[in-house]
């Protein structure tokens, strides 16, 4: 990964904010969600807007010929402008790249972490280039703020990342990559909305917002399952990177339940100040990660010859 940036609109909900909204007190929030200032879009601002900005700012701030792109991958949890259309392409002519070949991808919150794999299959020394990576998420905006069974979603916030890669230097090298799916918990989180067989419905109740399918009793087995999952890919990458525990300097989480920390800490044994996520920005979709990661090459906390484990959870049955 050669350059990052990110874009975070410029509105924002507090604790109180979500407090007034859900009509929860704030001291039982702040028990399930910690301390919140998420970003969040307005109506003018829209997943292809924010991507927009945020490849934009990542032009200005380096040096990348356009034309000699090769791909730009936009990844994100598959809610987008419009159905049946490339906002890749879209890009693609803004920032004249007239050679680089567009796609989307959606893994749900895993979204970054996909493309990463992806591209890091797709980039290697038979095969040299370069590609942009976009993601982007406006989750706020499909969140029921008077549904309160699944505090969590509460969290969703908005933003949008961009990427440059290439395989022609050595900076910021991926070493190694694990990837998991549990089809069995692939129905617990949808959106109705824009869908064919919402389209198809009779009734369209809110079909606008997310919804949770998790009953109380099978919350126990998922949480497990999550759990036992994050651990076995984060313990494959750092096997596979042949490295130990100790050698990594960070832990890039993205945004989780207590409960999923708690469990990573007490695994591998790391201290909490090891791990880092986006706790005060919310659950930024699918760039969690990604703006965590430039948060630490902003500030230095990391330097040439250091490791970072990087992991992700998404929709109910994705970890990376």
């Amino acid at each position: 990964m050669q350059a990052i940036e990110y874009i975070l609109p410029d509105s924002n909900k507090t604790l109180e904010d979500i407090s007034l909204l859900s009509s929860i007190d704030k001291e039982v929030l702040y028990g399930s969600l910690g301390d919140l200032k998420i970003p969040v879009s307005s109506d003018a601002e829209t997943p292809f807007t924010l991507a927009t900005q945020a490849v934009l700012k990542l032009l200005k701030s380096n040096c990348i010929d356009t034309k000699k792109l090769d791909y730009i991958i936009y990844a994100s949890s598959g809610v987008n402008d419009y159905q049946i259309w490339s906002p890749a392409a879209k890009i693609q002519k803004i920032i004249n790249a007239d050679n680089a070949f567009c796609f989307e991808i959606s893994n749900g919150c895993n979204a970054f972490m996909a493309a990463l794999h992806l591209v890091n299959g797709i980039l290697n020394i038979e095969n040299p280039g370069s590609a942009l990576l976009i993601m982007s998420d406006t989750l706020s905006k499909f969140i029921d703020y008077s549904e309160t069974e699944n505090l969590h979603l509460l969290s969703f916030s908005d933003g949008a990342d961009a990427v440059y890669i290439d395989n022609y230097s050595n900076k910021n090298l991926l070493i190694s990559s694990a990837l998991v799916t549990d089809g069995a918990y692939s129905d617990v989180v949808k959106l109705s909305y824009g869908g064919v067989f919402e389209y198809n419905a009779e009734k369209k109740s809110n079909s606008k917002y997310m919804s949770v399918n998790l009953p109380d009793e099978s919350r126990e087995s998922f949480y497990k399952t999550l759990i036992n999952n994050y651990i076995h890919v984060i313990e494959k990458c750092i096997v596979e990177a042949k490295l130990k525990t100790e050698n990594i300097k960070y832990f890039l989480l993205g945004r989780n339940s207590q409960k999923v920390l708690d469990a990573v800490f007490k695994y591998f044994l790391v201290s909490p100040d090891k791990i880092l996520t986006t706790q005060l920005l919310g659950h930024v979709g699918s760039i969690d990660v990604a703006i965590t990661l430039k948060i630490c090459l902003k500030k230095s906390l990391v330097h040439s010859g250091d490791y970072v484990l990087i992991a992700s959870t998404g929709s109910g049955y994705q970890r990376n």
